[in-house]
């Protein structure tokens, strides 16, 4: 199995990661792993690349992995990683369309949302009819 090892510059909740490709190994699933948090066992890490490996990728599973620890045992690396959900399904998220609550920058005072005070002052107003109501009474209510 080819294991791509890289060093990610960008933050968790980036979708496009800005990745250095740093080696290409082939390497063993471990058994009993998962496919989201998977084992690698691999004899073949450089390393002056140790300290800047915190990425991969494995092409046989099409996805997108952090690097959570990298344990020496002897001659062989085992290489442990967590799904990246964002870089493994960017394709799927990029062209969605979608209301965001909450923005760095500019909010939405409709969207209902507890880190922003929003204030409710009814603001009411009473106008006579100049030529008044004969049966029925009517109440005209305006929002906005």
């Amino acid at each position: 199995m080819i294991l791509r090892l890289f060093q990610n510059m960008s933050d968790t909740n980036v979708v496009q990661k800005d990745i250095i490709q740093k080696a290409e190994i082939s390497g063993t699933l471990l058994e009993d792993c998962s496919i989201l948090d998977p084992i690698i066992a691999t004899p073949l890490i450089a390393a002056s690349d140790l300290k800047y490996i915190n990425y991969a990728e494995i092409p046989d599973f099409g996805r997108y992995y952090y690097v959570t620890d990298i344990i020496c045992r002897g001659k062989l690396f085992e290489v442990h990683m967590h799904i990246d959900v964002l870089n493994t399904y960017k394709d799927q998220i990029k062209p969605l369309s979608a209301i965001i609550a909450r923005n760095e920058s500019q909010y939405n005072l409709y969207l209902r949302d507890g880190l922003i005070q929003q204030y409710a002052n009814p603001h009411i107003q009473i106008k006579q009819f100049p030529d008044g109501f004969d049966r029925y009474e009517y109440i005209f209510s305006v929002c906005g």
